[in-house]
């Protein structure tokens, strides 16, 4: 029979009777689609689409009183840069295009060109968190076609309260985005058939996915099965789905061959990233499987993973429909699980297709009665929507780098010196002097030295005697680190004694003559040398008797920008051979001090001197010079 009765008929057997395939005529299309158009549908859709919309824009502006991390500010500053450029070369060749193009013409109307501020950030994490409710509306729609609008309202629900969307929603990554990106194509999927106008769509689809991220190419396997058992021009649909898809991804990311080798080198860097072991498919890939299966199970919870099995254990009976649906994941799981790297947020552009499967699931388990398929898709969102809710709360609240730069802000007086541990801390470096921890002990306790507060966490800076003035501990995961505030005690401080120049003598690789001026103890004098900067300019002083030297500073008077590049310093103990000693800097760069006169500084281990040689390795336009020489002992050498 071929009639509605037989379609019907065949439904029933199936226990599918209120799901049609997308196969079937147009609306109304079964009994549950005729009921569901009784309960106000886009009331319902509005709600989930308000709900995802709440959990992904709550919080945006987290962490913006600091540095942000790495992976924002390449894309972020380097879209900022296309728009004070005004051209579309998105500079960062480790990723296509498409993405840096999607940011441009936000921040461009916004007016947000170079330096990227805070407020370049939040508006780029706001069009992540757009396309991040773009996907809720996305999976709804496809959800629909294969599953019915319950279906499509459940799967929906699920995707707006998955925990790994929205904390991804809250940064600037392209996953997000290309989340939407594969739902869309699954959209365009269902065009492909007897005509290559399909094919066309579909592979312009997964160009610009791929575009996004490269990972976007893990569409090909569904559409090519979508191809297979779609009657139609198999070969040449493939063969109009491949240029289109060419076409797309060259139109994105232009300047992969305006600068190929910038682009070529770019890739390379990427999967050094990812395979840089060589053991991909070793013992290693069942713990990364694991990982991977175990992060999605995590996120969709309990109730949302039997969902999950349920709706693939239906969808396995109708493959053809849903098996090109079922490959995306499948081959994300398996691509990701070769990789030597591992973050869970790789699985969001596939949460998307396992929410409209665990949809599917729902409608399955409550055969397709509508108050059912909502209970039960409530029922599962419930945890995954509680975890969610609670982290943009989160990131309302200040976290415990805002409370430390707080404090520091109501109780550290302008000009003091700050030794951190946490570089990315936004302490205001136009009123502290920040240095930056090394790590080392021994070279972090000479800077401590220097300093009048440390800020750090559980030991990342390792000096004794350090007293906690303020602690902020982390209520929840993503409030951060712990972190402190700490006073300097006067028993790590070294006890300095400033060397008399007076009797030393000092030479110069050039203009010796004006040398003197270096220990007049006149600021307003100086010396520099008689041509702009290039390496192996130097500046040398013998001592009358040896020293143990602690510290150097050259104070640059009042022609700060001619401060020496890059600078070495050489000791000889007896006047005889030379060794070069490790030096930190003991203030920050020259833009940042902040009391006291402009000056070079340098800290290293007390080391034995009779004669020292400060020598310049940088090139500048700008000659070197300094106005006074600084050294300081920490005691006597022995004879």
């Amino acid at each position: 029979m071929t009639g509605g009765g037989g379609r019907r008929a065949t439904l029933v057997r199936l226990g599918e009777r209120d799901v049609v395939p997308p196969a079937a005529a147009g609306p109304p299309r079964a009994t549950t689609e005729r009921r569901w158009d009784r309960v106000p549908r886009w009331a319902a859709l509005s709600a989930i689409l308000v709900l995802a919309a709440a959990l992904r824009f709550s919080g945006l502006s987290w962490g913006l009183r600091h540095t942000p991390h790495w992976d924002e500010r390449v894309f972020v500053e380097n879209a900022v840069q296309m728009v004070a450029a005004g051209d579309l070369d998105h500079r960062y060749y480790e990723y296509p295009g498409l993405f840096f193009y999607l940011l441009y013409p936000v921040l461009a109307a916004g007016g947000l060109a170079s330096p990227a501020n805070p407020a370049a950030y939040l508006t780029v994490r706001g069009v992540v968190a757009g396309f991040g409710v773009a996907a809720v509306g996305a999976a709804y729609v496809l959800g629909r076609r294969l599953a019915g609008s319950a279906g499509g309202l459940a799967g929906a629900l699920l995707l707006a309260a998955s925990p790994l969307d929205v904390r991804t929603a809250h940064e600037v990554r392209p996953d997000v985005v290309l989340q939407f990106f594969v739902l869309l194509a699954f959209l365009g999927f269902s065009r492909v058939g007897s005509r290559t106008t399909g094919d066309l769509l579909a592979g312009f689809l997964i160009g610009a996915a791929t575009a996004v991220k490269f990972t976007g190419a893990l569409l090909v396997p569904s559409y090519l099965s979508r191809r297979l058992v779609t009657p139609g021009p198999r070969g040449r649909g493939a063969a109009v789905a491949a240029a289109a898809a060419a076409a797309a991804l060259v139109a994105f990311t232009p300047y992969g061959l305006l600068h190929s080798d910038a682009y070529l080198s770019g890739l390379e860097i990427q999967w050094s990233a990812h395979y840089h072991t060589g053991d991909a498919l070793g013992p290693r890939l069942l713990k990364r499987l694991g990982f991977y299966a175990g992060a999605a199970a995590a996120n969709l919870g309990l109730p949302g993973s039997l969902l999950l099995a349920a709706g693939t254990w239906t969808c396995v009976h109708r493959w053809r429909t849903w098996g090109p649906l079922l490959l995306h994941p499948l081959a994300t799981l398996a691509v990701l699980s070769t990789a030597d790297v591992q973050f869970a947020r790789h699985l969001v552009p596939a949460m998307g297709v396992l929410a409209v499967v665990a949809g599917s699931g729902a409608v399955a388990l409550a055969r397709g009665r509508p108050a059912a398929v909502a209970a039960i898709a409530a029922l599962a969102a419930a945890g995954p929507l509680a975890r969610s809710g609670s982290f943009a709360r989160g990131l309302s609240r200040p976290s415990t780098w805002d409370r430390v730069v707080d404090w520091l802000g109501a109780n550290a007086s302008e000009g003091s010196r700050i030794l951190t541990a946490e570089p990315g801390m936004g302490l205001d470096r136009a009123r502290y002097e920040v240095l930056e921890a090394t790590g080392v002990p021994v070279i972090d306790c000479l800077l401590a030295g220097e300093a009048d507060l440390v800020v750090t966490g559980p030991g990342r800076v390792e000096v004794g005697g350090m007293r906690p003035l303020f602690t902020a501990t982390p209520e929840r995961p993503e409030a951060g680190p712990t972190a402190a505030v700490h006073s300097v005690p006067d028993s790590i401080r070294p006890a300095y004694r400033r060397v008399n120049l007076e009797t030393a003598r000092l030479t110069a690789s050039e203009n010796p003559e004006a040398i003197d001026a270096v220990r007049d103890a006149d600021e307003r004098t100086a010396w520099s040398t008689g041509r702009p900067q290039q390496p192996g300019q130097w500046v040398q002083v013998e001592l009358p008797e040896p020293i143990l030297l602690g510290r150097v500073e050259l104070v640059l008077g009042n022609r700060p920008q001619r401060q020496g590049r890059v600078l070495r310093l050489s000791v000889s103990a007896n006047g005889g051979s030379w060794s070069v000693v490790r030096t930190v800097p003991g203030r920050p760069a020259l833009h940042e001090q902040v009391g006291g006169p402009a000056s070079d500084v340098l800290l290293f281990e007390p080391v034995p001197a009779r004669r020292l040689r400060l020598v310049q390795e940088g090139s500048a336009r700008r000659r070197w010079g300094f106005a006074e020489l600084r050294l300081d002992a920490r005691s006597l050498a022995p004879p």
